[in-house]
């Protein structure tokens, strides 16, 4: 009877420490990362690989250090604020090809962005130095524009002025995109520092409203 009393502890000890290493959780080293699949259309757009290159700016008119006047351009229910009265010629040369680029010129204050250009549809072949004047392919700056969201030009417009005027700016970034790409494939910025001035009757801008 003893002895039986004594069989009978055993198997139930051994029952409940089977029970507990079922229960507890796995050893670290045999878990798995996990690694969540994006939903389709959540995946972020490839990041462009960079293309060594160089730019050099020809001609910055006005000088460093000047006041620029903005005035009102705005056109058919479109606001905008904008200059003429800034030029630059730039020589762009790649290490590869890049066929329908954009470039962009960006008056900077800080973080901030507040004057800005572009020069859309530029063929750069690799190894040749070209030369880019926005007078001639993007005359005007702007510190305030519009666009739509949407195809056809019948979503709501955007208005994008991310500075008060007037803005004191301190460098010039020359920013460099592929076809379809958000992400600048080359970025050069130089120190200039520039006050651009409000236009007389200058408009609130969407989000002070």
């Amino acid at each position: 009877m003893e002895r039986a009393r004594h069989v009978a502890a055993v198997m139930a000890t051994l029952i409940s420490i089977a029970s507990c290493a079922a229960m507890s959780p796995a050893s670290p080293t045999s878990l798995q990362p996990y690694v969540p699949t994006p939903e389709t259309g959540s995946a972020l757009p490839p990041v462009p690989t960079p293309i060594p290159g160089s730019v050099t700016i020809l001609a910055l008119t006005p000088s460093s250090g000047s006041t620029v006047k903005l005035r009102d351009c705005s056109h058919d229910g479109w606001e905008e604020i904008c200059t003429e009265d800034v030029q630059v010629i730039l020589a762009v040369v790649l290490e590869r090809d890049l066929p329908r680029a954009t470039i962009r010129i960006r008056f900077y204050d800080d973080a901030l962005a507040c004057v800005e250009t572009w020069m859309n549809g530029v063929s750069l072949a690799a190894g040749v130095t070209q030369t880019l004047s926005s007078v001639k392919q993007a005359p005007r700056m702007y510190a305030r524009y519009q666009f739509v969201y949407g195809d056809g030009g019948e979503g709501p417009r955007e208005t994008v002025q991310p500075c008060d005027l007037p803005a004191k700016t301190n460098r010039l970034a020359i920013e460099i995109f592929g076809r379809d790409s958000r992400t600048p494939i080359l970025v050069k910025e130089f120190n200039s520092v520039y006050t651009f001035a409000a236009p007389p009757a200058s408009k609130p801008s969407s989000a002070a409203r």
